[in-house]
């Protein structure tokens, strides 16, 4: 009987070596010039199939850039803006539903929120859509009204007073887009963080934020209409609690917190009940832990994390052995003084890359995923038209997707036009159908990985 236990530990073992997925991922500078950088993010701009970057930072009294992918992962970077004071935080979507990308960016000196129109050819106009919101310094991109047009959402680290505000700005949805701010809540002087989601399941946006100086985190209840009803609290004592995003990090249908609290190097995930009482979880600091996110990196199904940190000399990211406990391993490359880190897939390959920002290292950088050779650079070219039937394109109420001869389908993966999941569904056919009378108008991409360990990449237009 001992003989046989063993035997079959030793079986398991083995198998589980097999299955495992080591990942390393290599380092490719896009800039080491951009002084003191805030903030990064990816959307593909002028929509040609490759994802840009998008950065904001110091440098010139306050700069605003964006870098043009061409099309083999090497860049041209072109100025929007400078002499921004203290912009800090940068976005990108269809603002005023022409499909075309349009950029937000926030300024927490200038007290400014712009948003640069796109006319379609990356000919860009500023708009101003709120000249006086005192310290506007993280943004986000949500429908909270659910009327189809992406709204802004803000929040305001005040250093000097005491009138810091989250709120948000509603779209008219007019090409001419007229802005009215609904304030959220001012029980903040410095809030650094405000991030819009379904946190109690009800089909529309909450907000959740957090503040830096009273060391809290709490959520607000959207009544569907923009209205917030409730104010939550789910941490008292997250000291100097910089950064929250929500996420369902364990895989159970809710969206639980991940937190990050840089003075006091603070990193935490508080698990959802379902009910929105949350268990707070804390996790090996980094030093000055400015952010946490969470993506599947390694394919094996569960949710990893990713995190950066100002005092840090490498970004990290934690590896989930499926029931949420985590493996902290260095991101490779020496990267100091992380300001954020994005999960997108920017090689098309069918993995998820990382994008970040170093203030002191003035650099950003894409990180490359080797994560198998099934994936890797060069196997399977961006050609979905050869591979993948996606109809009707553009869609409205639905999305068919038919495999044909490549085979059963196993997760589907939606990606909004800013490298944002927005919905993954597993599924086990050769045709699948998705509703997507909820999603908001613009450009969607699609990562489809089948039984037999390919990944596949699509794209289709939400009108």
């Amino acid at each position: 009987m001992k003989a046989t236990t063993i035997t079959i530990s030793i079986i398991c073992l083995i198998s589980l070596m097999l299955n495992a997925q080591e990942i390393q991922f290599e380092q490719h500078v896009i800039t080491d010039t951009f002084i003191d950088g805030f903030d990064v993010s990816a959307a593909d701009v002028d929509q040609d199939g490759y994802m840009d970057i998008l950065g904001c930072g110091k440098e010139s009294g306050g700069k605003v850039c964006w870098w043009q992918n061409n099309g083999d992962n090497t860049f041209t970077q072109i100025t929007l803006k400078q002499g921004f004071a203290g912009a800090r935080s940068i976005r990108a979507g269809d603002i005023n539903g022409d499909l075309g990308i349009d950029i937000v960016c926030a300024a927490w000196q200038a007290n400014k929120i712009v948003y640069f129109k796109n006319d379609g050819n990356e000919n860009f106009t500023e708009i101003v859509v709120d000249d006086d919101f005192k310290g506007a310094h993280t943004l986000d991109l949500k429908d909270v009204n659910g009327d189809g047009y992406l709204d802004i959402m803000c929040s305001g680290f005040d250093y000097y007073g005491h009138n810091g505000e989250i709120a948000w700005w509603e779209n008219d949805g007019q090409d001419s887009i007229s802005w009215t701010k609904h304030l959220i809540s001012d029980r903040f002087q410095q809030s650094p963080f405000i991030f819009g989601e379904d946190m109690d399941n009800d089909g529309d946006i909450d907000a959740l934020a957090c503040g830096e100086l009273n060391n809290e985190i709490l959520w607000w209840e959207n009544d569907g209409s923009g209205q917030f009803i409730s104010e939550n609290m789910v941490d008292s004592l997250f000291y100097t609690a910089h950064t929250v995003i929500a996420r369902d990090v364990d895989m159970d249908g809710d969206m639980d917190i991940l937190g990050a609290g840089c003075m006091n190097s603070k990193l935490a995930w508080y698990e959802n009940d379902g009910n929105q009482q949350f268990t707070k979880h804390s996790l090996a600091p980094l030093g000055g832990d400015l952010w946490l996110d969470a993506y599947d990196l390694d394919n094996d199904g569960d949710q990893d994390l990713i995190a950066a940190g100002m005092s840090a000399s490498n970004l990290k990211w934690f590896e989930n052995d499926g029931n949420q406990q985590f493996t902290k391993h260095n991101v490779d490359g020496g990267f100091a003084s992380g300001f954020a880190i994005v999960p997108v897939n920017m090689d098309t390959d069918g993995d998820i890359d990382l994008l970040a920002i170093g203030y002191s290292s003035d650099m950003i950088s894409w990180f490359e995923n080797d994560l198998d050779s099934t994936t890797s650079i060069g196997q399977y070219a961006f050609s979905p038209e050869k591979t993948v039937l996606i109809f009707p394109n553009p869609c409205s109420e639905f999305l068919n997707i038919i495999a044909g001869t490549q085979g059963k389908m196993k997760k589907i993966s939606i990606f909004n036009s800013s490298g944002q999941m927005i919905r993954a569904l597993y599924s086990n056919d050769q045709n699948t159908k998705i509703w997507s009378e909820d999603f908001i108008k613009g450009m969607y991409f699609l990562n489809i990985e089948y039984k037999d360990g390919k990944v596949l990449s699509s794209k289709f237009i939400k009108q």
